[in-house]
């Protein structure tokens, strides 16, 4: 069996590849046969790839095989002689899913054959363009959903004019609007997503990720003089040391940055800032930062802080 998931629009490509090994693995729980080939690193060949196909699977399982990037990397070539070989069209013990970020025209001129072979034979098949319109403001909705928070019309039409079709940015906007409140309206969107004023935000998590205190110091007296919500703040050091957090482990388990940003489902940009940042803690450090935010939190709830002089105490910490 093969299946064929391609297109630009990178996010939601590698939300199509999730929900099909999620669902494989809701047939087959041991998921001792799922094996994930990513071409754009050094050390993958089409032979490993061959071998994997034509092993034999653990507990008479269907075996998932995913060969990622597999048209830039030169190998489209022997991918197409494997299919053909093994009949992997045909099978029904062996599913051969290749999954590609790029368009049909870029494919198809990097491999017509191959291209063609996909889209003639794999069930199923499908293209991942960049969402408009209509379908854009609904898959919006459905993210805040699934953080489980809602956004009226105008909030998500205000959200997509401020960051475009881009199905990372989108993501990354409705994760720090899901963060700051569950129901989200324009007023919401309008305060925390604002351009310039987003920016320094960003400025203000990567200068204390680097640990640089009187940037993040002048940064966070601006924003606040400014009026920018202090809640919003805190929740965006939380998400961020969060994230460091998660990224320190990985590496330190040996995990490279192409695989942490897999992982983590991280835009590659965002990974590699972060595996950057994480590099001047250790992950000690960087678990008493991420307990005292819980702490501070807490303390917030309960009011037992205020929650601005917490603010400007962890700074300085």
């Amino acid at each position: 069996m093969l299946i064929f998931l391609y297109g630009p629009d990178k996010y939601r490509l590698r939300e199509g590849l999730g929900q099909i090994i999620v669902s494989y693995k809701k047939k087959h729980s041991s998921g001792v046969n799922i094996f994930d080939f990513d071409f754009s690193g050094r050390e993958m060949t089409a032979e490993k790839l061959a071998d994997t196909v034509k092993s034999v699977a653990f507990f008479n399982e269907v075996k998932l095989v995913i060969a990622r990037d597999v048209f830039s990397a030169g190998a489209a070539q022997q991918v197409e002689e494997l299919i053909k070989e093994q009949k992997l069209g045909e099978l029904r013990d062996v599913v051969l899913l290749v999954c590609e970020n790029q368009d049909a025209k870029a494919l198809g001129a990097k491999n017509k054959s191959l291209f063609k072979l996909l889209s003639d034979k794999a069930k199923p098949v499908k293209e991942y363009l960049f969402l408009s319109g209509v379908k854009l403001e609904q898959w919006v909705k459905s993210q805040f959903a699934a953080r489980g928070c809602s956004a009226d019309t105008g909030a998500v039409r205000q959200l997509v004019n401020l960051a475009g079709e881009d199905s990372w940015a989108l993501t990354n906007e409705t994760d720090k609007l899901s963060n700051f409140r569950q129901n989200i309206t324009t007023a919401d969107v309008a305060r925390l997503v604002s351009g310039k004023a987003e920016q320094n935000i960003f400025e203000f998590t990567d200068a204390l990720a680097n640990k640089q205190k009187a940037k993040s110091f002048e940064i966070l007296f601006k924003e606040l003089s400014g009026g920018r919500e202090p809640h919003y703040i805190f929740s965006m050091i939380v998400y961020q040391f969060r994230n460091l957090l998660a990224v320190k482990d990985l590496a330190e388990r040996g995990l490279n940055l192409s695989a942490i940003q897999q992982k983590l489902k991280l835009h590659p940009f965002v990974a590699r800032k972060l595996v950057a940042a994480s590099q001047k803690f250790s992950l000690p450090d960087l678990k008493a930062k991420y307990q005292m935010l819980c702490g501070l939190d807490i303390a917030f709830k309960e009011g037992r802080v205020d929650l601005t002089d917490s603010l400007y105490n962890f700074v300085l910490a």
